[in-house]
Formats: structure tokens, sequence, C-alpha cells
């Protein structure tokens, strides 16, 4: 589905783990794997200074990916200096990366940010999709649970599916990502669509099968498998349970508007999907050519 992977790492989320599994993401259907780690400037003189040593220190972490090739994948290690933005922002164009793999942090909704400071900053400059990972779960693999975990990096998609633009959105990326690269590790979706039973105005039942059965037969039509299910409960529940009970690899998902999934000002349903997901969640940039429904 994605080609050209950037996986960014400050060493505290364990993504660094990665860099013995370059076969494994290969078998994802990744061709390019950049490995990137941002250092910051040494403060500690009147002009603050790239920092020799930590620089050294990183790319001896992140250099044995180098070791661990495959045939028909490069592998690229940069170590940077200064803003981690510009860094990253700058690898993507010089790479053409077309998936920008992070950490996402767990702590209190007050102290921090949804993808940390850096992603989020980031969210409304990228053109591309972003994959979060829960940094306690990488920790807490085993190195063969890692590698069946990058082997089958977005093998499988649960897709929260309501009819709406971004749901829509949502679906002609996948489709447009697999018709591009047929040859791609993802073998099928899942649309689940919730009907909310705390709704004053719930969805007619008949309406949301008709509407789930054409989504099905729009990806069936590039030999992806596709699964449906209607569920009626409170949506954020019947969704995280969804995840639980189904055998996905990630959460997909988009929103409507640029950045707005990494507001915490403005409530969402993405939004809580990567708050309170424990799973991967795999988030398309919003379509800037639509209108606000």
């Amino acid at each position: 589905m994605f080609q050209h992977l950037l996986i960014c790492t400050d060493f505290n989320d364990g993504i660094e783990r990665l860099i013995k599994f370059v076969p494994q993401l290969a078998q994802s259907g990744a061709q390019k794997l950049v490995f990137l780690h941002s250092v910051p400037l040494d403060g500690g003189g009147e002009i603050p200074q790239a920092d020799r040593k930590a620089i050294q220190a990183a790319q001896e972490v992140l250099a044995p990916a180098l070791k661990h090739g495959a045939v028909g994948v490069e592998v690229v290690v940069e170590v940077d200096s200064g803003n981690a933005d510009r860094a990253i922002l700058a690898a993507v164009q010089k790479h053409a990366i077309d998936l920008v793999i992070f950490g996402s942090s767990t702590r209190s909704l007050l102290t921090q940010k949804l993808f940390g400071s850096t992603a989020s900053s980031l969210a409304s400059k990228l053109n591309c999709p972003l994959l979060t990972l829960r940094p306690p779960v990488i920790s807490t693999y085993t190195e063969a649970e890692l590698a069946l975990r990058c082997q089958n990096l977005l093998a499988e998609l649960l897709v929260p599916y309501d009819g709406s633009r971004s749901a829509h959105h949502t679906l002609s990326q996948i489709k447009q990502r697999v018709t591009q690269h047929p040859q791609t590790g993802l073998k099928g979706c899942i649309l689940v669509w919730v009907i909310d039973t705390a709704s004053r105005f719930p969805k007619d039942e008949a309406e949301v099968k008709a509407k789930l059965g054409a989504a099905k037969a729009d990806l069936e039509s590039v030999g992806l498998k596709v699964e449906t299910r209607l569920l009626r409960g409170l949506p954020m529940e019947q969704l995280m349970r969804a995840a639980t009970v189904e055998n996905i690899s990630a959460i997909a998902l988009s929103d409507s508007k640029p950045n707005r999934l990494l507001d915490w000002s403005v409530s969402s349903f993405g939004t809580e999907v990567l708050r309170q997901s424990w799973h991967p969640v795999l988030f398309f940039p919003p379509d800037e050519s639509a209108k606000m429904p």
C-alpha cells in the first residue's frame, strides 16, 4: 500500500527497534525505508551548535538498519540536528515519502498533544498519511512478535464508515493506493458502521445497509477482500470493541478539514479514536478541496 516509509524516532518511543526488521517491512510492501532521528542543538554556548557527539551516537544506534537489508529495498539512515519539523519535511520531499511513522503518546491530555508536539505541528503541513504506533505496545513485543507485526504492518484495516465525506475520502485514498501499487501488503478491510442508539435521529437500518454494500463493492473492485459490520450502541465504545474482536492491523480514518484531528479544542470522532485506540492508527490527510458539511 505504501512503498517509501519515513520512520521517525526520538529513541524514547521504541520505534528504533524497527531497524532490525527491514526484511519484514519489505514483505509488507516497502521498497524504501528511511530511519530519521533529529538531535537537539547544543545550547551550552552562546550560540547553539550541532551536538557532534549526540549525532554520532544516534548514527550508531540506527546504523544496524543498513545491515538488515533485503533484496529490492533501499535503506537510508539520516540523523539531523536542530528543528525536527524541518528535518522531517525535508526528508519527505527528498525521498518521495508516502507514509510517515510516529510513536504516539498516551500521556495526560492536558500535558501531551495527540502525536507529540512534532507530529501535531506537522499534520497540517504533510500531504502524505501518518501512521501512529503506541510506544508501550511496541516496546513490549518480543522480536518474534515484532517481526510478524512488521510483516503485516497494514495487512488488514478497520475503517469506521458512516457515509460522511471524510469516510468516503478514506475509502478513495485506500482504493487509489491499491490501484497504484497492485502488489500491496493490504489484503482486506472491515467497514464498521455504528448506529448511535443515543442519537435523537438514528439512521435507518435499510439505508445504512445499502450504503455499506455500495462501499464494499467499491473497494472490492480493486481486488480487496471486504467485510462489513453493522453495530448498534455508542459509536466509540462499539468501534473499540470491534477493533479488539476483529483481526486487524490498524484503524484507518481521515477528517473533514486540515488539522482538526489534532486540535484538542475541537471534539471529533477521529480525535477520540486516536486518544483511545491501542491499535495503530492510519490517518489520511483531509481532502482540502472539499467544503465542510
